[in-house]
């Protein structure tokens, strides 16, 4: 009996052992295919992008002119030019600021040493002193204001004509003043500015317009009765204009004249060729060798 039941233990053990045997047969071929099998390829790696070239700089390519001139800096004074600005100014002048251009222009202008000099060229303006370099700038007036002023005394009139200059980079205001005596010469005109280098104001030295009478009908002797008295209103004429209006040469009678026979008088107008074409009225008392005239003056 014993017998039986260990050779029952026997073959259940023999099976055990061949079932396992078995599946480890069976499972071996899966394990080495695995094996054999090449491992997956890794995730591809995306290219990155190539770094972005910074952006090309022209400005930096510009030489200074060429930048100032894009960016609206080409309206700086040029060496021996007007600025735009200055042409524009000067083209569109009033009356009173072609007069003080004109004053300034027309003269040359001294300090009291007589040392230093002024001048105001068609576009250039020139301080100049003895060993010393020229100062030279463009220039044209911007505003220009009349004022005038009696004294206390009763002695004359101070008259100043406030004048802002543009000189390209900046402006620069000139006090143009003279003295009205009640009696006597005119004074000339003196230039005051902060502007100047070689002295702060200068003196009208001298006018550089000679003014000349001109009879465009050849009957100014007949209307002012006589040569003599025609002579004495050139003199007058040429005086008025040589204090008021310098850049003038020439006084222009083209023929006119207005009788009033009631007032026993006749008037009638030179024109001046300067800027503002300036007329200058007179009036004559027939029968006399006076005249008198709009801007004052009389003889």
């Amino acid at each position: 009996m014993r017998k039986k039941i260990t050779a029952a233990m026997a073959a259940i053990v023999a099976v055990v052992l061949a079932a396992v045997v078995a599946k480890a047969l069976a499972t071996a071929p899966a394990a080495s295919d695995a094996a054999d099998e090449p491992d997956a390829p890794a995730a591809l790696e995306q290219p990155s992008a190539p770094a972005e070239e910074p952006a090309h700089d022209r400005d930096a390519d510009r030489v200074p002119d060429e930048a100032g001139a894009e960016e609206g800096q080409g309206d700086e004074a040029r060496e021996g030019a007007l600025t735009e600005r200055q042409d524009q100014l000067r083209a569109s002048y009033s009356e009173i600021e072609a007069e003080a251009a004109a004053l300034l222009e027309a003269n040359v202008w001294a300090d009291e040493t007589g040392t230093a000099t002024l001048s105001f060229g068609e576009e250039v303006a020139v301080e100049r002193k003895d060993g010393m370099a020229d100062v030279e700038w463009p220039w044209a007036v911007s505003l220009a204001e009349r004022s005038e002023q009696a004294r206390a005394d009763g002695s004359g009139t101070e008259e100043e004509i406030l004048v802002v200059v543009d000189l390209g980079q900046e402006e620069r205001t000139v006090t143009l003043s003279r003295f009205h005596p009640a009696s006597g010469a005119e004074q000339p005109w003196t230039a005051s500015s902060g502007a100047f280098r070689y002295a702060s104001s200068y003196t009208a030295a001298s006018s550089s317009a000679p003014l000349s009478v001109v009879d465009a009908a050849g009957e100014l002797a007949t209307v002012c009765e006589g040569e003599e008295n025609a002579a004495r209103l050139g003199q007058l004429i040429a005086a008025i204009a040589a204090a008021e209006y310098p850049t003038a040469t020439k006084a222009v009678w083209q023929g006119q004249a207005e009788y009033d026979y009631k007032a026993r008088t006749v008037a009638f107008e030179f024109e001046l060729d300067n800027r503002a074409r300036t007329r200058i009225r007179v009036l004559h008392p027939l029968g006399t060798a006076s005249f008198e005239t709009d801007k004052g003056a009389a003889l």
